[in-house]
């Protein structure tokens, strides 16, 4: 008798604790590369973590990753569940970790592509990029695309290499960067179009621009279940309607819409990057 009732109690423990477990596991973590300042990422991407919740009904945990680096690991190791990811930290997971789940990719000033700006102060006598030899050099970071990759091929096509630059330094943020170079820390550095265009009018000007690179992607980690990414994946792609786009706008007012992505049109950075990669290393 004692152990039927016991068993019975225990069962419906069971049944009383499965919805809690259930409702925990519909928690997914968010998380977006430090590319701006905390506080400017938060404004920027709340909008789109509230409409999730209410599109999905889960509760989502945003989070900004300490750096580059953690932000690959932390997908990689299936720690997050949903991410927003430059075109260059995307080639590096793959590279450590596979192919993680494309979302998609988000599409600005109706192209798919973006590209990245050298600056100097517009009072400066820099003009074009061998003008930077032993000049002090900003970039963001070696994992980011627009912020070191593509310019430094863009220098490395013009005869320069990090050794010819009197010093440089990694910054963490395109906004730090830009700063940096209107404050007379840096004779020049490296941004984001985007950040360029908003910094400019402040004194900046341009000296060269990169290659066109596809977008910035949103990401699941690759075991994330089936029946929840298509769940996310149609939530994306409803934002492409007029009533929704504004959420995407709130994270960079250029994004005009939210296409598809594959894993092979990262292929031409790929490339790029072991070019880049392989004169670092002094090959």
């Amino acid at each position: 008798m004692i152990r039927r009732t016991f068993f019975i109690g225990f069962v419906a423990g069971v049944f009383l604790f499965f919805p809690l477990f259930t409702l925990a596991q519909r928690t997914l973590t968010f998380a977006v590369h430090p590319y701006l300042d905390k506080s400017e990422l938060i404004k920027r991407f709340t909008p789109l973590k509230n409409y999730l919740e209410k599109e999905m009904g889960f509760k989502i945990k945003f989070k900004i990753s300490k750096n580059y680096l953690t932000h690959i690991d932390s997908i990689g190791e299936n720690k997050t569940d949903i991410a927003f990811i430059g075109p260059e930290a995307y080639t590096q997971l793959t590279a450590k970790y596979g192919k993680p789940k494309i979302i998609g990719r988000i599409i600005t000033d109706n192209t798919p592509y973006f590209r990245g700006v050298v600056i100097a102060r517009r009072k400066s006598h820099i003009e074009m990029l061998k003008c930077l030899k032993q000049k002090s050099l900003a970039f963001v970071s070696r994992e980011s695309t627009m912020g070191f990759v593509t310019p430094y091929y863009e220098m490395l096509d013009s005869g320069l290499t990090l050794k010819d630059f009197c010093c440089y330094d990694f910054l963490g943020s395109h906004t730090n960067v830009a700063l940096a170079v209107l404050a007379g820390d840096f004779d020049a550095g490296v941004v984001k179009e985007e950040v360029y265009r908003k910094y400019k009018n402040m004194g900046l000007k341009k000296i060269a621009v990169t290659p066109k690179i596809y977008e910035h992607l949103f990401i699941t980690r690759k075991n994330l279940d089936p029946k929840i990414f298509r769940k996310i994946k149609s939530a994306f792609f409803k934002l492409n309607s007029a009533r929704l786009i504004s959420i995407l706008k709130s994270i960079k007012e250029s994004i005009t819409g939210f296409g598809l992505a594959k894993d092979s049109d990262y292929d031409s950075l790929r490339a790029i990057n072991k070019f880049v990669q392989r004169s670092l290393a002094g090959r």
